[in-house]
């Protein structure tokens, strides 16, 4: 847990919050060791910020790093050290897209659906299901159409939709 907490604030939270760089958090069910991480994405859906996340001494850090990388716009100036943090969380918020890849079967999803509503409420759910034969078969077809003197073309479609 220590070692997840010490990646948000340096890893995802330092780089989004300080540069405004754009950054996909990307999190499987499979790679959830602890609940916890559950508990903290589902405070980056609902608010874009972790509770508790930064001890005094990250704060401190944070401060600075944000008056060297804003040294030259008018992004800080002038502000106070709270007011540069609530500048940084807001950076961060806006910059931070988080992509979960959750298995629907299970008991785990349908109790982190119950623990978590931001899991539901806060996000955009994309449900994968298989592909029609039909539409699998269109689709090689369209991108196989673009080679010339392609030999046994409609074995290949046929392999394209099997596979």
């Amino acid at each position: 847990m220590k070692e997840w907490r010490e990646d948000m604030v340096n890893t995802l939270f330092g780089a989004a919050g300080i540069e405004s760089l754009n950054h996909v958090f990307l999190l499987g069910d499979t790679q959830i060791i602890n609940e916890a991480f559950v508990e903290d994405i589902n405070n980056i859906l609902n608010n874009g910020r972790i509770p508790n996340l930064y001890s005094p001494e990250d704060v401190m850090k944070i401060v600075e790093e944000m008056k060297d990388a804003h040294k030259a716009d008018d992004l800080i100036r002038g502000m106070e050290d709270g007011e540069i943090m609530n500048v940084f969380e807001d950076c961060a918020k806006n910059s931070i897209h988080v992509v979960l890849a959750f298995s629907p079967i299970g008991e785990d999803f349908k109790r982190r659906l119950r623990m978590f509503p931001a899991l539901v409420n806060c996000c955009t759910i994309d449900w994968f299901l298989p592909w029609p034969a039909e539409a699998l078969k269109s689709v090689a077809e369209f991108f196989l159409s673009k080679i010339e003197d392609l030999p046994m073309k409609d074995g290949i479609v046929a392999i394209c939709v099997d596979m």
